[in-house]
């Protein structure tokens, strides 16, 4: 299955496509400054504690550089044709970050810390701002993954930011059939209980109901009794960059409001 496949069947989606591929493609061209990798043992108690990565008191993160980034998306966004609303609201923010030059430092910041961000097009900010820093904190949170024990987590919020998480995967080829949480903001997996919400932690298999999305290709809704919340799931293994990328089975997420359940991770894609 290939995103060209994937999009001629859900073509609702080719909007967000070209947007998605446009502002990433762009992203990973922008230069990006040298994030020194945290010592792990001076880091390692905070892990052991339950503190993401990216919230920890000893790891150095150089938010100006990405403030820079986002500005220099923003440009593009302004100047590229995708849309007119797309391009207003780019306009928009980057007047007001230019207004301000601590702006986009402190919008940034707001956002790994989970506070309301006092910035105009909230939702679209949201988006680029986590674009922007998945991408500054790339090898920074490749390094952590391949530092971190997965058992030591398993916990039901990211270890790289500490948000929720958006999407599950639940592996055909692991032995242990474990299921790996995704971060929509930071893009990190994480292994987590196979079975339980996640959410609420009720492990309840009896409140614990699967809706099947006919010809959606593995992908899911785990759906929880206790809190009414829903987990999109891909059962089964390949192009797990696209499964889980969220945008690419935002349909899901209609699905599920029309069975009563309620998203419970927040969204990129509140455009």
């Amino acid at each position: 299955m290939t995103q060209a496949d994937w999009i001629t069947q859900h073509p609702y989606l080719a909007p967000l496509a070209h947007l998605h591929a446009e502002v990433t493609a762009f992203t990973r061209a922008l230069p990006k400054g040298d994030l020194a990798v945290p010592v792990w043992d001076k880091y390692a108690p905070e892990f052991h504690a339950g503190v993401p990565l990216l919230l920890s008191s000893d790891v150095e993160l150089d938010i100006v550089a990405a403030g820079k980034m986002l500005e220099a998306l923003l440009d593009r966004m302004a100047a590229i044709p995708l849309s007119e609303r797309v391009a207003a609201e780019s306009r928009v923010l980057l007047g007001q970050l230019n207004r301000d030059s601590t702006m986009s430092y402190l919008a940034l910041v707001s956002l790994l810390q989970e506070e309301p961000v006092a910035v105009p097009c909230s939702g679209f900010f949201r988006y680029l701002g986590w674009t922007i820093l998945a991408c500054h904190f790339h090898l920074l949170l490749d390094s952590f993954a391949n530092w971190r024990d997965e058992e030591k987590w398993l916990r039901n919020y990211c270890p790289g930011c500490g948000s929720p998480p958006c999407m599950a995967q639940l592996t055909a080829t692991d032995p242990s059939r474990r299921r790996f949480l995704s971060c929509t903001f930071c893009g990190t997996r994480w292994c987590y209980h196979r079975t339980g919400c996640p959410f609420c932690q009720n492990n309840d298999d009896r409140q614990i109901t699967v809706v099947v999305a006919e010809g959606e290709h593995g992908l899911r809704l785990d759906t929880c009794q206790n809190c009414g919340g829903y987990l999109k799931t891909y059962a089964g293994n390949g192009n797990e960059d696209f499964f889980l990328a969220d945008w690419t089975s935002i349909h899901l997420d209609f699905l599920a409001r029309d069975h009563g359940l309620k998203r419970v991770a927040a969204s990129l894609y509140e455009l």
